[in-house]
């Protein structure tokens, strides 16, 4: 009984009863036609009676049942043939449409288009009730009138907030009258409330881009957010390398917190709301069409560092499911799980406590070493890395000869990236001067620029 397929039934069978009930009330139908009418009203009367009937069986808290149900009891009841004016409690089982739709809402319809859908709902069950009560009270004290014109007469007063053309003259059909327009009072404030929270957050989240994210190729995926992401952003629209790249923030946000707009450029901003865990997410940020992506650990939420370093490893091995080619780096709060990564496929794996613990006993031992690692780490001022594909006039150097022509050019030479196949480098830091460089190899330099080796 909560299968969708039978809430739809449920639903058609709501309104089939509705509309045999209006003509009943409308008053000009025949002796034949009237009469299959109230026979097809009473079937689907004892239809609803079945159902209840099997509900009530199920329910194990009876009087939770009858506190549920009995409007919809009410309406299914039948009526002895000189109390035909009951008929009309027929139209309160409409009210079981707002039931259907909350579940519906709650499974299929996200934000505000929701709340709107149940507004208008409440409506129409208001303007259905009205029209009914008053066309059929009106007529039984020998004031003549159509259903049609008591219907459109409930749509104009709720939507003026006042009786339109008179009030009835029979005290139901009052009482409906002053129904109707509290409700119409109530709709207005309602809808322009939601409406005022939808534009304000619609403006909140509005992003200009001079493309789609669809069109969005070659981009860096940033996956999580904490205070250092924003640091993370600038950096990379800051290096000569990656600064024409967009980036696309997955994280669990309703939109980017400010950022310093001055040295950013929000063309190349992107936000994906969501868990950065979830393939469908990661898809959505073009995981498939991305060069490089950048994991986080995610400090939202109350987890622990164990919870944290898992997330990162599942959204790891999906990136990498997804884009075998793509360029990963990972945060990882411990270096243990490591080994997990590097068998995934990722590429660099960071751990942030364990470099400012380094970092923090070379100071001691060093003084003054902070700043040389904070200029070298950091692309927006001074000096920093450089990784040079080797030059052909290069070949067959010794790190030495290499060394003494690149100074020449303002670049320090102090490692070479040996390239193992796939994704696997072999890294020499300061390796012996007499070492032959080879066609393939890579060069790490600091410069305070990009050096020039085009040519000898």
């Amino acid at each position: 009984m909560h299968e969708p397929w039978f809430e739809a039934a449920l639903v058609l069978l709501i309104l089939a009863s509705s509309g045999l009930t209006v003509l009943e009330l409308n008053g000009n139908l025949g002796g034949g036609p009237k009469a299959l009418v109230e026979i097809a009203g009473h079937a689907l009367s004892g239809v609803f009676l079945g159902e209840l009937a099997v509900r009530w069986w199920t329910y194990r808290n009876r009087g939770r049942f009858f506190a549920r149900y009995w409007l919809d009891i009410l309406a299914s009841l039948p009526y002895p043939g000189g109390f035909t004016f009951v008929r009309v409690l027929r139209l309160l089982r409409v009210l079981r449409l707002l039931r259907v739709g909350a579940m519906i809402r709650r499974r299929y319809l996200t934000g505000s288009g929701g709340e709107f859908a149940f507004i208008f709902t409440i409506a129409a069950i208001v303007i259905l009730l009205g029209a009914s009560v008053i066309a059929m009270f009106e007529r039984s004290i020998g004031h003549t009138g159509s259903y049609a014109y008591s219907f459109w007469w409930a749509i104009f007063s709720m939507m003026a907030g006042e009786p339109m053309g008179g009030l009835p003259e029979s005290m139901a059909g009052r009482f409906s009258a002053v129904l109707v327009t509290l409700t119409g009072l109530c709709v207005f404030a309602v809808l322009t409330g939601a409406a005022a929270a939808l534009m304000t957050q619609r403006l909140k989240r509005l992003e200009v881009h001079s493309m789609d994210l669809e069109e969005v190729e070659d981009h860096i995926i940033l996956c999580g957010w904490d205070r250092r992401a924003p640091l993370v952003i600038e950096e990379l629209q800051h290096s000569a390398e990656e600064r024409e790249r967009a980036i696309v923030v997955v994280a669990e946000l309703e939109e980017l917190p400010p950022l310093n707009w001055k040295i950013v450029d929000r063309e190349k901003i992107y936000l994906v709301s969501g868990d950065f865990t979830k393939a469908e997410l990661l898809e959505r940020a073009g995981i498939r069409r991305a060069a490089k992506a950048i994991i986080v650990s995610d400090k939202s939420g109350n987890r622990n560092d164990q919870d944290r370093d898992a997330r990162t490893i599942l959204a790891a091995l999906t990136i990498e499911k997804l884009n075998k080619d793509i360029y990963t780096c990972a945060e990882l709060l411990n270096r243990e799980h490591e080994a997990h990564l590097r068998m995934a496929g990722v590429e660099d794996v960071v751990s942030s406590s364990e470099y400012g613990a380094t970092l923090i006993s070379s100071m001691a031992i060093h003084s003054g070493i902070s700043s040389i690692m904070g200029e070298l780490l950091s692309v927006q001022y001074g000096n920093e890395f450089f990784k040079l594909e080797l030059p052909a006039w290069l070949e067959g150097k010794t790190f030495s000869e290499a060394g003494s022509q690149l100074l020449r050019r303002g670049a320090i030479l102090i490692a070479v990236d040996r390239p193992l196949g796939g994704k696997r480098h072999d890294i020499v830091l300061n390796p012996p001067a007499d070492r032959v460089l080879q066609k393939g190899e890579i060069l790490v330099v600091i410069s305070r620029t990009r050096p020039d080796v085009g040519a000898p």
